[in-house]
């Protein structure tokens, strides 16, 4: 198919083997001689789903262009531990700024 030579090669992540070794997210950048380029993503469901992709897109897009991220990146690596042993969907809740949970 026309696109797999812009986009990584799925040895290994698909599907998806659960091991600790598998990459949560492959990345693929192709230059075209005549100026543009193509960026290819893969990344594992478990870590994000389309939506996700779609918003890691966007931000890498405002960064290259050194525009302000929407939302600001949390790189809190317990916040989920925490937002699940406090009930994410109860009252009361304290998220980090920019950190929301869909209904």
């Amino acid at each position: 198919v026309a696109h797999e030579a812009y986009v990584p090669d799925k040895h290994g992540m698909d599907p998806d083997p659960f091991s600790t070794e598998t990459p949560l997210l492959s990345v693929r950048i192709t230059n075209f001689v005549n100026g543009g380029t193509a960026i290819g993503l893969l990344m594992q469901h478990r870590v994000g789903d389309a939506d996700t992709m779609i918003s890691f897109a966007q931000n890498w897009a405002k960064a290259h262009c050194k525009l302000s991220l929407e939302p600001v990146p949390n790189h809190d690596r317990c916040v989920v531990t925490r937002l699940a042993a406090a009930g994410a969907t109860s009252a009361g809740v304290e998220r980090p700024e920019g950190f929301g949970v869909k209904a």
